[in-house]
């Protein structure tokens, strides 16, 4: 059986660093420390976040809804929850109506479905009505010290890299 990386982006910005609880399907899948970059928040979303918060994985066969959830402690830094990527993702190919797998190196973004799912403290946020000005919204939010994302996410099933 071929195994499934999931990957969540993200970066903190501060002076202090924060500490996380990134549980997936109710399971803890990292708890620790996430260094924060000494600098304040960007104010646009012109760049593309490399850095990794936590990862876990599955089965490339998998496929259904999982629940992503954060929680920040410990810090007066601002937490910048990113793209979430995955490896065996789906790729178009070389010919129209075809597609591969992304094999087991390359990482793509992977849609958060469906949209309309994301709570940060026990309210439902829309990623439609969010205020894009200060980071928040479809693949981006923006976390403090105290406060709990929980994302639910359907998972589509991985491309093998045999197809």
């Amino acid at each position: 059986m071929t195994t499934r990386t999931f990957k969540q982006m993200g970066v903190a910005y501060g002076t202090q660093d924060l500490e996380i609880t990134a549980k997936v399907d109710n399971v803890v899948v990292y708890q620790g420390t996430v260094v924060t970059l000494n600098e304040p928040m960007p104010s646009d979303l012109s760049f593309s976040v490399t850095n990794e918060l936590f990862s876990w994985t599955a089965d490339v066969e998998f496929s259904g809804p999982q629940v992503i959830e954060i929680t920040v402690s410990n810090g007066t830094a601002q937490l910048l929850v990113a793209d979430l990527k995955a490896n065996y993702s789906w790729l178009p190919g070389n010919t129209a109506n075809t597609y591969v797998s992304s094999g087991p190196n390359n990482y793509v973004t992977f849609p958060w479905e469906p949209f309309g799912n994301t709570y940060i403290n026990g309210t439902l946020v829309d990623s439609q009505t969010m205020d894009h000005t200060i980071l928040n919204g479809m693949w981006w939010w923006q976390l403090s010290s105290g406060d709990q994302f929980i994302e639910n996410v359907t998972v589509s099933q991985g491309a093998p890299s045999s197809v």
